[in-house]
C-alpha cells in the first residue's frame, strides 16, 4: 500500500509540475522543492517522506523505483493478484 501511495504522489507531482511550468497553474512551495530537487539530483522530499529510507542519488533511486514497479507489474499479471 505505501508503494501505491508513493506512485500516485510521483504521477501527481509531476503532472502539476508540468502545469506549472506550462503556466497553467501556480507553482507552490511543494512544486517548487520537486522541481529543484529534481534539477540537482536529489529525490523530492514529498516522495522520501513515502519512500523507504535511502542514501541513493535520484538517478540510482530512480533505476530501483522502476525495478521494484517492474516486479510489482509482473506478480499482477502473473498471480492475478498482489500479496504484498
Amino acid at each position: 500500500e505505501r508503494f501505491n501511495k508513493l506512485v500516485v504522489r510521483m504521477t501527481k507531482s509531476l503532472a502539476e509540475l508540468q502545469r506549472a511550468l506550462a503556466g497553467e497553474v501556480g507553482m507552490s512551495n511543494e512544486l517548487d522543492d520537486v522541481a529543484r530537487s529534481l534539477f540537482i539530483g536529489h529525490i523530492p522530499n514529498i516522495w522520501r517522506r513515502l519512500a523507504p529510507d535511502t542514501l541513493k542519488s535520484l538517478g540510482n533511486w530512480m533505476v530501483y523505483f522502476l525495478r521494484r514497479f517492474s516486479q510489482y507489474m509482473l506478480w499482477l499479471l502473473l498471480d492475478g493478484s498482489w500479496k504484498g
